[in-house]
Formats: C-alpha cells, structure tokens, sequence
C-alpha cells in the first residue's frame, strides 16, 4: 500500500497546498535572507523583511520559523532602531518551546540583556537563567559566555563585587578554551568595570588597557569606544585630568569617524564630567542634558540618574539650589524605581540564597574581633605569669646545683627539662602576639571602613540638608508674604519631615504647614516631594482651591510612591490656606490636620479631614472659608510640640495644653510670642528626647 502511494505521488506530484507550503517556507527563507543583508547595511527597511516573516509564518502555522522572525525583529529593535518595548514584545513572541535548544537560548540571553538595561534585575536574572539552561544543552560555549557576561553585570549592579569578578572570569575561561580574542577582551574590559565601581582606579585602568590593547588587533570601532570611555572615566575618578582627555580625544575622533551611536549617551556624560572637573560648568550642563535626553528616549535608567546626578551636582556648586532640588526630585519620575532599590536583594535569592543584614554582620564581626582581642590579651598575661615563674623556679634551681654538685647530672636533665618548658612558652607567647597583631589590625581596618562609611552618610545627610533648606522660603519672602508672624521650626535631626511652604498668585497669599511621615531621611525625601507638588499644582496647573489641591496632592503621592510602600509608610498630615485679599476671608482644607483662629477674644480650633495625603486613592477634602480682619491671629502646627513627653511625670504634652498656651499668648506681638513657645517647649521637653519635629506657625492678619 505505502509503494502504491508512493507511485500516484511521483506520477501526480504534490497536492496544491503542500506546493503552497513549500511556497511559502522558500519565501519567508528569502523574507529573513534580506532582514539580515539589509540589517547588516543598518537599514530601517529591515523590519519589512522579518515583519513580513512572521505573517507568513503565521498563517502556514511554522513555529520554528514564526520563533525566528519574533526574534529577528527583537534583534532590529534591540541594536538598530532602538526600542526596549518592541524588542520585548518580539522576544516575548520567540520563547515558544518548540525552537531548538539554541535558539531559546539567543532569545532568553537578549531578553535579560534588555531587562538588565531597563534595570529590571530580578527579571533579566530569571531569563538569563533559562538562557544558561537552554546554552548548556546546546553545548554553546560563545553563548554560555555571553549569559555569564550578563549576570556579572547585574551582579555588578547590586555591588556583589568578588560574584561578579567570579562569572566574569568564567566568561574569560571559555573565551580562552575557545580561542576566541573578541570575547577575551569583553571578559578583561567587564573586571575592570568592577574595579572601577570599588574605586581601585590603578587596576580598572590596567584591566581597561589590557582589553583596549586586545581590540586594536580583533575589535570593532564601537568596542574601541568603549574602552576610550572606560580608560577616560576612570582617569577622570583618579583626577589624572591630562590622561583623561587624552583618551577622550580618542573616543572624540571613533565616535565622529564611525557615527556610532549606540553610545552616544554615555560619550556625551564623559564628556561632561571632564568639563565638570575642570569647572566649566556651562558646557558641563549642556553636555549632561544632550546625554540625558538619549538615555530618556532609549530608557537607559543608569544613564538617566548619572546625568541627573551631574545637572544636580552643578547646580549645587553654582549655587541654584531651586534648579538642583527639581533635579534630584524628578528621580521619582523614573520607571520602576523600587525595582533598584529591591533589586540586590531579589538577586541574590535567585542566584545563591537570601543574604541579609550585611551591616548587621559587619559589627558582629567586629564585637566578635574586639572580644578575640580581649581573650588573647588574657591569654598572654596569663603565660607571662607562667614564664616568670618557671624563670623563678629556674633560678632556685640552680642555687640548688650550687650546693649539690653530686646530683648535676639529675638537676642538669631537670633544667634542661625546664629551659625547653620556658622556650616552649616563649613561642606560645609569640604566636599569640602575632595572632593579637592580626586581630588588632582586622580591627583597625574595620573601623576605618565604617569611619569612612559614616563619614560619607554625614556628608550626603549635609548635603541634603542644603537642598532642603533652600526648598524653604527665605526670611524676606515670609515677611513680604506674611507681614506680622513667626516661625517654631525645630527639626528632631539634621534634615525634617516637617515644612512650611508661602506663595502669592492672583492676589491670593498661600501658607502650607506639613508634616511627613517620620523624621529625618525618609520625612525629608516626602517632604522635598510635597513642596514640588505644591508648585507644579498651583504653578503649572493653576489650581486655585486648597481642597482640590490636596486632592491632586493626594493621588500624586500614591502614584509615584506605589512601588515604594515596602520601605516609605508614605503620607502627609498637611494644612493649607489661602488668604483672599480682595475678600477679607480665608479658605483652608487639611489633612489630619487642625487650624487654630484666635479671634473676637476666641481661640476657634477647625478640624479637617482625617485621612492623610497618601493614605487613599481619590479622598474627598472640604473647604472651609473664615472672614476675618485685622487683628485675628492664625496658627497652624504639626503635632511635634503636643506630642512631645516632658514635665515632671514624662508625659505627652497633649493638644488641650497646647491649645491653652495658643489661647494664652495670642494677645502678644509676635515676637514675644515666638519666644514664649520655644521656651514652653524647651521647658517641657527638659532632659527627655525629642521626638519628632515641631512646626508652628503664627500669622497676626
């Protein structure tokens, strides 16, 4: 039966739709010939081809062939029209299970290349697992390379440095197996990099100039740039300035011969970090936000922060403050923030297990140094002892063979025997002191670490506090807004949860009185993100009303600080009015917040809504309008000063006492005023710490 098949087949040929299908494969074959000559050229009409491709490859339901067109059109928007987004959708449409070992194992590989670059760690560290498995059982050693390049990479982005060393030295082994001087070079240039990040510029250079060397005979103009780059960066880091343009001039001339603009953003940086150092800082500025705008089109989340970075670290040091702040607060603005901040963590447990509490180990180790310290001190005093003891014995030993010549041979044998004890303790005692040594020193070198560590927190936490206090109004726009007022703004520690805000725009005069959740850091970073709210709002978006300021305030908060909920109990207790001058009234809304107005010899205390700014998406806040006149007085206040334990029993101060003393001295000059409540304070707070910060506001109208 099957020969008799196989005679009306070769006398009748093929059906009509098997002829199509063969049609069909031959065509799309050709379709993907001509993506790859025309993506070789670098040519957009590429994406015709492998677009094509897949359509045909759809319809006759080839999924070998659909696999390869998905990738290839990956392969388009990953190196030549780049596009992170596409070229995801495109690989996402490759994994199918029925490609070969070989091929999963390109897609997945080009997949973590993309998530690494968007900084999605966690999810590059997933797919370039696959990848490995996929390389392995395809027996690839160029592709299990570049897996294994790629993890270092993202090991080296979560500061796992000797790991990211180790997978890099594997790359270069299997490089070297094979024979293969491109991939060596990558190998060597990837450990330089990871030098570079633990700041040992000597060796980030000579690993920089061993892979630079390397590609001069094997490499390509890009990868030539890279190395300039590379080499540059980090004469610039060791303040060479001389070495560095040079290298820089090199980088120049590749990048305009060859128009390589896959690293134009991070050539633009460079660029302006030399003109940074040498304090250029118009052309540094123009540089950072050229290279800025590539990495925002391409998504390059690494490059975005270190132009901002840059732009922020100008603006710092010429003294536009208002400029560096916007700078630093538009980080929140990046994509998937979170994501970096959980990513070394998240890494880890994928790769070799959950490792936590580095810091904690740190002073473990040290408490565990100082008290081995403490242990071979006694140790040694303890054989001290000994020895000049046996010295002792040792002496009476031989005013003993003075008197007893008869027995020396027995006392001879005896000192003898007791000269090898005391030189038996003397090595004992020297061994210890060397291992004293060793301790000692793993202890001096500890503490310079954690010295040098602290002292960098201290210097960011300054700097910090820089920036937040030029985000406070200045003493002469308070007395031009406010006339007749004071100021209690007593932070807890360096930087505050706590701010006041002032603004006037259609004869309407602001003041904001907030407090963020916590103190220090964590209160400061929401305040700096509240205080920049409150001008796109009323600036940008030209909101008037307080309530549906605080509305927009409200879903602000949330949406940039969703992914954030793990590390930030995010919210704001805040207040705000607007004092219509054209009206005699003011119109307030608030957010657990509560207004005080001493007026007709009655201290009126308004409460306001009682959920606060980030605590629930699309919260619905009032207004309440007050006429008031000359002579009222307005006090706003965090609740730092009610909360506050003090007096003789270390109790809370509570909001009736701090309402009496309000009522109190609302009759004085302002002045006054402020003086008595920082002396009320102070008081009551007595030897106690503080608690929180404390913010109080009073305006005579």
């Amino acid at each position: 039966m099957s020969v008799s098949f196989i005679v009306l087949l070769f006398l009748f040929g093929p059906s009509d739709s098997l002829t199509t299908v063969l049609s069909d494969t031959v065509i799309i074959d050709q379709q993907l010939e001509q993506f790859y000559s025309h993506y070789k050229q670098r040519s957009d009409s590429a994406a015709y081809f492998a677009k094509e491709a897949l359509r045909l490859s759809n319809q006759i339901n080839d999924i070998s062939r659909a696999g390869k067109s998905a990738h290839y059109l990956g392969v388009y928007y990953h190196g030549l029209n780049i596009n992170y987004d596409s070229a995801q959708k495109y690989y996402l449409l490759a994994t199918d299970p029925g490609r070969t070992p070989y091929e999963l194992c390109m897609t997945y590989t080009n997949l973590g290349n993309i998530y690494h670059n968007m900084q999605y760690e966690k999810t590059a560290m997933r797919n370039l697992i696959l990848a490995e498995k996929y390389a392995l059982e395809a027996k690839s050693n160029s592709k299990l390379s570049n897996i294994y390049t790629l993890i270092g990479s993202i090991l080296l982005g979560t500061k796992q440095y000797d790991r990211a060393i180790s997978y890099y030295n594997k790359a270069y082994n299997l490089a070297l197996e094979d024979d293969k001087p491109k991939r060596q070079s990558n190998a060597v240039n990837n450990i330089g990099i990871v030098y570079k990040e633990k700041q040992a510029y000597g060796k980030s250079i000579k690993y920089f100039k061993q892979s630079y060397l390397i590609r001069q005979q094997h490499g390509t103009p890009k990868h030539l740039l890279e190395s300039c780059i590379n080499i540059a960066d980090s004469y610039l880091e060791y303040d060479k300035l001389d070495s560095a343009k040079t290298y820089i001039n090199l980088a120049q001339k590749l990048y305009t011969e060859n128009k390589i603009d896959s690293w134009s953003s991070e050539f633009l940086i460079l660029k302006a970090h030399f003109y940074k150092k040498i304090k250029k800082y118009t052309k540094a500025e123009k540089l950072y936000k050229e290279g800025l705008a590539i990495a925002e089109e391409r998504k390059s989340l690494k490059d975005q922060t270190i132009a901002k970075k840059g732009l922020a670290d100008i603006y710092t040091k010429t003294h536009q403050y208002r400029k560096a702040n916007i700078q630093l607060s538009s980080f929140l603005e990046i994509d998937e923030k979170a994501d970096s901040i959980k990513a070394s963590i998240e890494v880890a447990d994928i790769l070799l297990g959950f490792e936590v509490g580095k810091t904690e180990d740190e002073n473990k180790a040290l408490k565990l140094a100082a008290e081995q310290t403490k242990q071979l001190l006694l140790y040694q005093r303890t054989l001290l002892f000994i020895s000049s003891l046996s010295l002792i014995l040792l002496i009476i030993l031989i005013s003993y063979l003075n008197k007893s010549f008869r027995k020396s041979k027995i006392l001879n044998l005896e000192l003898e025997d007791s000269l090898g004890i005391v030189n038996h303790q003397k090595k004992e005692i020297e061994k210890k002191n060397t291992d004293l040594s060793i301790a000692l020193e793993v202890v001096n070198v500890q503490k310079e670490q954690l010295t040098s560590t602290n002292n960098k927190l201290h210097e960011s936490i300054r700097y910090a506090k820089g920036l937040q206090s030029s985000m406070l109004p200045s003493k002469d726009k308070l007395d031009e807004l406010l006339g007749d007022h004071f100021i209690f703004f007593k932070p807890k520690d360096q930087v505050s949860g706590d701010f006041y805000w002032v603004y006037e725009v259609d004869n309407i005069k602001y003041v904001v009185c907030a407090d963020c959740t916590g103190h220090g850091v964590p209160g400061a970073f929401l305040s700096v993100l509240g205080v920049a709210s409150l001008e796109y709002i009323i600036n940008i978006e030209g909101v008037r009303k307080p309530s549906e300021i605080l509305y927009k305030i409200n879903n602000r908060f949330i949406a940039l600080l969703k992914d954030l909920s793990n590390y930030i109990q995010d919210g704001m207790d805040i207040s705000v009015v607007a004092y219509h001058l054209d009206k005699e009234e003011i119109e307030f809304s608030g957010a657990r917040a509560k207004v005080y107005l001493k007026q007709d010899n009655s201290l009126k205390l308004f409460n306001t809504v009682k959920k606060a700014v980030g605590e629930e998406q699309n919260t619905t806040f009032t207004d309440t309008i007050v006429k008031v006149k000359e002579g009222d007085t307005l006090y706003l206040s965090t609740d730092g000063f009610k909360d506050q334990f003090g007096g003789k029993k270390g109790k809370k101060l509570m909001h009736k006492n701090f309402k009496i003393l309000l009522d109190e001295i609302s009759e004085m000059d302002t002045n006054q005023q402020y003086k008595v409540i920082r002396n009320s304070f102070n008081e009551w707070k007595g030897s106690y710490d503080q608690v929180d910060d404390v913010l109080v506001i009073g305006i005579k109208i």
